[in-house]
């Protein structure tokens, strides 16, 4: 019988390796500042959205969820005085097939070689309110073969974080309550609680809902 549960944990860790260095890659970084951004600001978040910057800011702080939306519109409108979201999209698709041909070459055949199996799987997924999934599966495909299966790649974790944000949604946790959780899941020692400090009185709903369905010890 197939374990889908570590199957699936198995790809989440493989994918996030994959995707997860693009949004702190120095040279990708570079590109985007070229573009006339100055010191790079708002780089992860453009990057992004840069499919869904057409929409402007708020479009794009609804499909974040959990990054403040005052952030987001500074990140958004000061990228769009200088840019387009098309020449923030082409920038980071050379610097991915750059930095993959750089880092990991040993990849770089087997991986292009899955560009169309990749994007099967993500045409063949639902769209229903999973917007950021669809403006990146709306996206041009390049056709270097390299780039388009790590769009494709990338286009199947933003899925399943529209359907992660949609669980928060449904369970009613909002974005400190997700930020605490996500905390002590991955074990951060609790940094993002200090840093909420001078807000603690915003945090005392979330911690006492916690308690009656087993989130929290009663003494947390």
């Amino acid at each position: 019988m197939t374990d889908w549960t570590g199957l699936s944990a198995r790809a989440a860790l493989a994918s996030h390796r994959l995707i997860g260095w693009m949004y702190w890659d120095p040279v990708a970084i570079e590109r985007y500042t070229a573009l006339g951004v100055n010191n790079g600001f708002g780089f992860y978040v453009n990057s992004r959205a840069a499919p869904l910057l057409p929409a402007g800011h708020q479009a794009v702080a609804a499909s974040f969820a959990t990054i403040h939306p005052a952030f987001i519109e500074a990140c958004v409108d000061t990228a769009m005085a200088v840019t387009t979201p098309e020449d923030i999209f082409a920038e980071r698709c050379v610097a991915v097939g750059e930095g993959l041909r750089r880092h990991v070459p040993e990849i770089c055949d087997d991986l292009a070689a899955m560009a169309q199996p990749l994007w099967a799987v993500a045409d063949a997924l639902t769209l229903s309110g999973r917007v950021l999934f669809a403006v990146h599966r709306q996206a041009p495909r390049p056709d270097d073969e390299l780039v388009s299966a790590w769009l494709a790649v990338n286009c199947l974790r933003e899925w399943r974080g529209d359907t992660h944000f949609a669980v928060l949604v449904a369970e009613g946790i909002g974005p400190v309550a997700a930020g605490i959780l996500d905390d002590a899941r991955r074990n951060y020692g609790g940094w993002i609680p200090a840093a909420a400090a001078p807000t603690m009185p915003r945090l005392k709903p979330p911690w006492l809902s916690w308690r009656p369905v087993g989130w929290l010890p009663t003494g947390g």
